[in-house]
């Protein structure tokens, strides 16, 4: 199995969460692209999880973030961070260098 990325899920711990995808390993500094979540995670970190959800090559990643945000209607769901249902195809985002974060 290729793992050159990962889908993975923050869920803070009042229910709301953020879903995203990443190339790179899950213990590399990245914590997403989102530029509202991402501080909202460095500042209380021990409020936050994160899960991964599957791991597989950046292509089939990209579509499988695509289809869960679109499967959970995440524009529209109160309980979701997401502003975007992701790209059905390949993107250009990319981690923020500088973004470390220690994983648990």
């Amino acid at each position: 199995m290729n793992k050159e990325a990962f889908v993975y899920r923050w869920r803070h711990q009042d229910g709301m969460w953020y879903i995203g995808y990443h190339k790179g390993t899950p213990d590399d500094g990245y914590i997403c692209s989102s530029r509202t979540v991402r501080p909202r995670i460095q500042e209380s970190p021990e409020e936050w999880t994160r899960k991964i959800l599957r791991y597989g090559t950046r292509q089939e990643m990209v579509k499988l973030e695509h289809k869960i945000l679109k499967h959970l209607n995440a524009t529209h769901n109160t309980k979701s961070l997401n502003r975007s249902m992701g790209l059905p195809t390949m993107s250009i985002r990319a981690g923020r260098p500088g973004s470390k974060q220690k994983m648990s």
